[in-house]
């Protein structure tokens, strides 16, 4: 069970949620947008808006984590992810109720009628898509800067000032900045101090000629 729930989480099962969620995306609002230029009303606009809005974040969280990721406040990050969650859940609502129930036999253009039905179950995907994101997102971002800090404001703080960064495969996780630096970071620390001065005092002693022997 541990096993299965580290390939929940691992980096290529994230990544491919990534791309599913822009595909998918791109999809519906085909199919949304087709159905959209003959039935025309409030219930269609709103999923051709949901799905442009989840396209434009997932191109703009990209931009961020790999252009701007020190800037990047986890409190913003965690609106959309978990909002989008909320619109695509409501989408599906709306879709299933207004096109689900209805026959397509009966309507002028049956065509545009069954591609918005079709649309039903893309909904239903992408919802749970972006949602096992945002709870990925929950639990090892929010989650893990809440419990490293102690302190709950720290999500309304940006990433430099945490000194962490965002993985940029998926923006699913963190990367601690300690591991990026090099050796030449670490140059004056206690450690690097300490051995410098045990080589210094070894070289010292090896410098002194030995007693010579009676």
């Amino acid at each position: 069970m541990f096993c299965l729930s580290k390939i929940f989480v691992a980096d290529t099962f994230l990544v491919s949620l990534r791309v599913l969620e822009f595909s998918l995306s791109v999809v519906f609002l085909g199919l949304i947008g087709y159905t959209n230029s003959t039935f025309n009303d409030e219930k269609t606009n709103f999923a051709l808006a949901t799905a442009a809005i989840s396209l434009f974040y997932i191109i703009d969280l990209y931009a961020s984590v790999i252009f701007f990721n020190k800037y990047i406040v986890t409190i913003f990050a965690a609106f959309w992810e978990n909002s989008l969650v909320l619109l695509w859940m409501c989408t599906f609502f709306v879709t299933a109720k207004h096109w689900g129930s209805k026959s397509c036999s009966n309507i002028y253009d049956s065509k545009k009628c069954k591609t918005a039905q079709a649309s039903i179950a893309f909904a239903a995907v992408e919802f749970f898509l972006f949602l096992w994101t945002a709870l990925v997102f929950d639990f090892q971002i929010i989650a893990a800067i809440i419990t490293d800090s102690s302190k709950a404001a720290d999500i309304f703080k940006s990433n430099r000032s945490l000194s962490i960064k965002y993985n940029r495969l998926h923006g699913c996780s963190l990367i601690n900045l300690i591991s990026d630096k090099s050796v030449e970071d670490l140059e004056g620390s206690p450690i690097e101090e300490l051995e410098t001065s045990h080589l210094s005092s070894g070289s010292v002693h090896n410098d002194i000629d030995p007693e010579p022997k009676l």
